[in-house]
């Protein structure tokens, strides 16, 4: 992650990798969400060259995410209804993933498992 105010390269782009792929998000791209998906096979000139390769593109709304958040809100507010996206479950589980990052991070980058 690059985080700097004082940076003249505008990039709004976050990359996610996996081992069904890479999640690719940059907003200033006209297809914003996008997996590349391959394989590695090793060869005699290189350790790994990748084969296989695909672009998926995800279809995403074009709306502003603030104004989407803000009508979920007043949504569940009209509706008396609890949010499946920020109810006290959702929170929860995304401050145990926090904190094995953390918890990650500081011992060497060793794998952390979450417990549900």
């Amino acid at each position: 992650m690059h985080l700097c105010w004082a940076n003249p390269d505008k990039q709004r782009r976050l990359c996610v990798v996996g081992d069904q792929g890479t999640l690719v998000m940059d907003e200033l791209q006209p297809e914003p969400l996008v997996i590349q998906r391959g394989q590695f096979q090793p060869t005699n000139t290189h350790p790994f060259q990748p084969t296989e390769l695909a672009h998926e593109v995800i279809e995403m709304p074009q709306a502003e995410p603030l104004k989407q958040v803000c009508q979920h809100f007043l949504d569940c507010m009209q509706n008396q209804s609890i949010s499946a996206h920020s109810s006290g479950p959702v929170g929860t589980a995304l401050v145990k993933i926090l904190l094995a990052i953390s918890k990650s991070l500081t011992t060497n980058s060793t794998q952390v498992y979450l417990i549900s």
